[in-house]
């Protein structure tokens, strides 16, 4: 039930927000219609970021009513294996873990680190992360 909680709020706040926006996009035209140079200015800068965010929460609460699937709320495991190319490979999947472990904080997830092999000029030749957290497998 919890869950199901979770994502209804997620929901009704993606709808809040989106007809806040689509308020605030008709206030805006209304605006730009009235002729007054000033404020049909000031409403042509705004209507362009509103527009975007608008088409972005449209997609949001479209996410948001997808039904949700079991496996949402299990944890991931990631391997990150050198192959062919030598040092080169071994140094892009050393850059390759460090860039999975800023995505995995960034989003507010736990990154953690069950293993590895070292290659002799920096990198890895195997990496393996468990990352947990919200919609991780989602």
């Amino acid at each position: 039930y919890m869950r199901e909680h979770r994502n209804l709020k997620k929901l009704i706040a993606f709808w809040d927000e989106y007809k806040q926006t689509e308020k605030e996009i008709a206030g805006n035209e209304e605006l730009l219609k009235e002729g007054d140079e000033e404020f049909a200015e000031m409403a042509e800068e705004e209507l362009g970021p509103l527009r975007e965010r608008y088409i972005q929460l449209a997609q949001d609460v479209q996410y948001a009513l997808l039904p949700s699937d079991p496996t949402e709320d299990r944890d991931a495991l990631l391997e990150i294996r050198a192959g062919a190319g030598g040092d080169e490979a071994s140094l892009f999947a050393g850059e390759l873990m460090k860039l999975y472990q800023r995505y995995t904080e960034g989003r507010g997830w736990k990154c953690e680190h069950l293993g590895s092999s070292p290659s002799d000029v920096g990198g890895y030749k195997e990496v393996i992360l468990k990352v947990t957290g919200e919609e991780v497998f989602r």
